[in-house]
């Protein structure tokens, strides 16, 4: 089932089968708005909603966003810089939400928890 033109709810649902797959709007509307900008090329999540037995069971923050179906972590498109890549999340996103990025530099993670936050290395 599609959540927007270029997300479907399998993209989104928790990884651990229980079937948690309600992201909201406001960041499936981003996640399409980041997709847009960089060239509408397919994008693909690698974490999108968690339930909370499998947030845990990975390690996941204990208040992440994932949990609560605002969260998508994106991995940088092939070819793209990753650092350009995370400007387009990090302008889409603005003061509405989290932009994060991680050591190994393969996704970055986008949130609409309704305030600005961000952290990486």
């Amino acid at each position: 089932m599609k959540i927007t033109k270029h997300l479907s709810t399998h993209e989104v649902s928790c990884k651990c089968g229980c079937g948690f797959n309600k992201l909201d709007p406001m960041t499936a509307k981003a996640f399409e708005k980041i997709r847009e900008i960089a060239g509408n090329q397919p994008l693909t999540i690698s974490s999108g909603c968690r339930c909370e037995a499998h947030n845990k069971a990975i390690g996941g923050a204990t208040s992440s966003q994932h949990v609560k179906g605002t969260a998508l972590d994106i991995r940088v498109p092939k070819g793209m810089d990753f650092d350009f890549f995370y400007g387009i999340c990090d302008n889409v996103i603005g003061h509405v939400g989290g932009v994060g990025k991680y050591s190994d530099l393969r996704f970055v993670h986008i949130d609409t928890r309704g305030h600005r936050a961000r952290w990486g290395k």
